[in-house]
């Protein structure tokens, strides 16, 4: 799969990381308002920061968000974790200035339509610490469903209580 896949919204376009964006990348990566949400252990680490940047960029699903009218890097979209072609977990970071404006619902409803109809996945899964209500709601918005609450979960080398949530498309 190419990672050149650009997708579009009305305010945001939906890119492949670039290496001039891990400036912007490093600004919401590293606000604890937004990685205490992602399970990032040392995210002021500088190594960290580089690996989680790299990772991106080799992601062929994995998409920066930028706004349309100024260019600005504000967060990313992924699908990972591909099981037979039919299941895929869903990440996103949204930049904390960000948030409450409708950017998130925006990109994650456009990434969810292309992994349902160019795609074919038939669910798509994604993992929120419980107490992450707006990354909750907003998956609920986007027609996800809570399947499991899993108590003391690695998430991602830090221990927390989890909701799994997925949309069967």
């Amino acid at each position: 799969m190419s990672n050149k896949i650009v997708l579009s919204t009305e305010r945001l376009i939906l890119r492949p990381f670039e290496d001039r964006d891990f400036y912007e990348f490093c600004e919401y990566i590293s606000d604890n308002r937004v990685n205490r949400g992602l399970g990032i252990l040392n995210p002021e680490s500088l190594n960290t920061k580089e690996k989680l940047f790299k990772a991106n960029i080799e992601n062929p699903l994995c998409w920066a968000v930028e706004l349309r009218n100024s260019k600005k890097i504000i967060g990313d979209f992924h699908f990972d974790n591909i099981v037979e072609n039919y299941l895929a977990h869903f990440g996103f970071a949204l930049n904390y200035d960000y948030q409450k404006k409708g950017y998130a619902f925006e990109a994650s409803e456009r990434i969810v339509e292309f992994g349902q109809e160019v795609l074919n996945f038939g669910r798509i899964r994604a993992i929120s610490l419980i107490q992450n209500i707006a990354s909750i709601k907003l998956l609920e918005k986007l027609g996800f469903e809570k399947e499991a609450l899993i108590y003391d979960y690695d998430f991602g080398g830090m221990i927390g209580d989890v909701f799994y949530l997925s949309k069967k498309l």
